[in-house]
């Protein structure tokens, strides 16, 4: 467990990066829904690399040690 400050700083973060990427997902779907096919297969891998990060949330965890 972190100091105080730093988990405030990763928790902010954290938050930012979610903010950044519902945005870019949003602009994708418009993009993808108007034909624009490169915006959906972005979207596409975007979306399929977050299921596999959730998926494997503890694999770099269990290789650092």
């Amino acid at each position: 467990m972190g100091c105080r400050q730093c988990q405030k700083n990763r928790e902010r973060s954290l938050a930012k990066r979610r903010q950044l990427r519902d945005e870019k997902v949003a602009r994708l779907t418009k993009g993808c829904d108007a034909g624009d096919v490169d915006a959906c297969r972005t979207l596409r891998s975007l979306l399929g690399s977050e299921t596999f990060r959730e998926q494997n949330r503890y694999r770099n965890e269990h290789h650092r040690r």
